[in-house]
């Protein structure tokens, strides 16, 4: 299961070491950055994104966006 987190630009700016060790470790997989409740950018280990990125070369177009969806439906911790 992926593991998710919300956080602000705001403390993304001022923990930022601690978010880079944090995708080092795996925990969490992603940090979703929200501003006024709304997603603005996803940050993420760089093995983490090549994988996507292979997934979605290698995959027909109805499976790769089933993946995307089931990403985009994973929980998601609160800050």
């Amino acid at each position: 299961m992926m593991i998710l987190e919300l956080i602000s630009p705001r403390r993304l700016k001022r923990e930022l070491n601690k978010v880079i060790k944090n995708l080092e470790k795996g925990n969490p997989d992603i940090y979703i950055v929200s501003r006024k409740g709304k997603r603005v950018a996803y940050v993420m280990a760089p093995d983490l994104f090549m994988d996507w990125l292979h997934r979605v070369d290698h995959a027909d177009s109805d499976e790769a966006i089933r993946a995307l969806r089931e990403q985009r439906s994973a929980p998601t911790k609160a800050p």
